[in-house]
């Protein structure tokens, strides 16, 4: 059978096997788990690839005719693709597929032009969608909340996906995705279904899964001097418990309140009073967590630390 370009997965215990079909032709990646995919998307650093992003979005448009701002965007997007390949072909070809899949027929017009961008830049945002909705979740399941996917995260409360059964030596089932946000819904919808306990490190501030159902406060990242968090945290403990939730609150608290101020200036498509920008958004959250992290150690003060955190 010729393989569709996409992603193709099979599963077998814990393992998922993933095979993707591009322009660069078969690429069998890594097996994985789907804790590992959870984990690994919350964590991706997207600060080079939100001030591309960025730029192309500012203020849509600049001053000049629909066609070169076209050509422009259109050139950088292909480019964007290619690192995104590089770096995940899995992430790269999604993507790609998303935005080509409904792109209009090339007339020449206004209305062509600006259809075209609208399905260049929404299809790259969503990568950082995924990764904002993904730590939304793993912050409600750490604080014992309950995840509500019919009104709270409708946009990945269903997978669009297509089974592929095989009979040879032995039966084979495999799923096959042309969507990135339909491949995380299915992960997502996965995880939540294992019922898995998260956690956010006492230490790093990220999260984690625990190994085994003891109670356990750290993670096994390194967080200084090749020691790991579970090595360093216990001596952090002298930071007082009620400084500690308030800056952990207010950081969580921002960091909702300035993403929907981008989601708002994405959907006015233009410049508002309280505009903000992705790249905007990502150099607050750059600088939030490194705070929140640092205060976490014992490096600054709580009035240090939201100083930077509320705005």
């Amino acid at each position: 059978m010729n393989k569709k370009t996409g992603l193709y997965i099979s599963t077998e215990g814990k393992n998922i096997y993933r095979t993707v079909y591009s322009m660069r032709g078969e690429t069998i990646m890594s097996p994985t788990t789907i804790e590992e995919e959870i984990i690994s998307i919350s964590e991706l650093d997207l600060g080079n690839y939100i001030k591309v992003l960025n730029e192309m979005l500012e203020p849509y448009f600049p001053q000049r005719s629909l066609s070169t701002t076209f050509d422009d965007i259109y050139e950088t997007f292909c480019s964007v693709l290619e690192s995104i390949e590089d770096f995940n072909i899995l992430y790269g070809t999604l993507i790609r597929m998303e935005v080509f899949k409904n792109m209009p027929d090339d007339d020449c017009s206004d209305e062509y032009y600006l259809k075209a961008k609208k399905n260049i830049l929404y299809g790259l945002s969503e990568l950082t969608d995924i990764n904002y909705t993904v730590n939304d979740i793993l912050k409600n399941l750490s604080l014992g909340k309950e995840i509500d996917m019919t009104y709270t995260y409708t946009k990945y409360n269903q997978a669009d996906c297509t089974h592929y059964f095989y009979m040879g030596q032995e039966f084979r089932e495999e799923l096959y995705f042309d969507s990135l946000q339909n491949y995380f819904s299915f992960l997502i919808m996965k995880f939540l279904g294992s019922k898995h306990k998260v956690v956010r490190c006492g230490c790093c501030g990220k999260f984690f899964i625990p190994k085994t159902k003891r109670a356990t406060l750290y993670c096994d990242r390194i967080a200084k001097n090749g020691r790991t968090c579970k090595q360093v945290g216990p001596a952090q403990k002298h930071l007082d418990t009620a400084k500690k939730n308030a800056v952990i609150e207010a950081f969580d608290r921002n960091k909702k309140k300035m993403y929907k101020r981008y989601e708002r200036t994405m959907d006015l498509l233009h410049e508002t009073e309280k505009g903000l920008t992705l790249s905007e958004y990502f150099q607050w959250l750059d600088r939030a967590e490194r705070t929140r992290s640092e205060f976490l150690k014992g490096e600054i003060s709580e009035e240090e630390a939201l100083g930077v955190i509320c705005v």
